[in-house]
């Protein structure tokens, strides 16, 4: 087979894919949405990095759905992944402002494990308490 002929065929069944998802225009608006606000929530932080991490989080929900409406779940969940990543990783450089300089210096790591711990976590009691009372 041709590689032209291989490529078309591919194409053409991500078209199909993609009409297919386009049956649920609900949830793709609800996706759009809830980017669309953490790209405007991120408008309004004054701290130019933690606005590039929200940034980031908002593209990668987007590049998430085109993904998955293109039937590239992989990279769609890769996308996902990267954002809910990012997004905790903003809660937590948000407290945590010699970590956010270390990693964007390249002298640290985004710690899953500090990030999710149960004491001292993004997600933890102790964390929703000091900044959502």
């Amino acid at each position: 087979m041709k590689i032209e002929d291989y490529l078309n065929r591919l194409n053409n069944e991500a078209k199909s894919i993609f009409q297919e998802t386009l049956k649920f225009s609900e949830e793709l608006g609800k996706s759009h949405h809830h980017s669309a606000c953490i790209y405007e929530f991120s408008q309004n932080i004054n701290d130019s990095s933690e606005k590039e991490i929200l940034k980031t989080v908002s593209a990668q929900l987007e590049t998430a759905t085109l993904s998955a409406c293109n039937g590239m779940y992989r990279q769609a969940f890769v996308s996902l992944r990267l954002a809910l990543e990012m997004g905790l990783a903003a809660a937590y450089f948000s407290a945590h402002k010699l970590e956010l300089h270390e990693w964007l210096d390249g002298r640290n790591d985004i710690k899953w494990s500090a990030l999710i711990d149960d004491d001292n976590g993004v997600i933890s009691s102790r964390f929703a308490k000091a900044f959502f009372e």
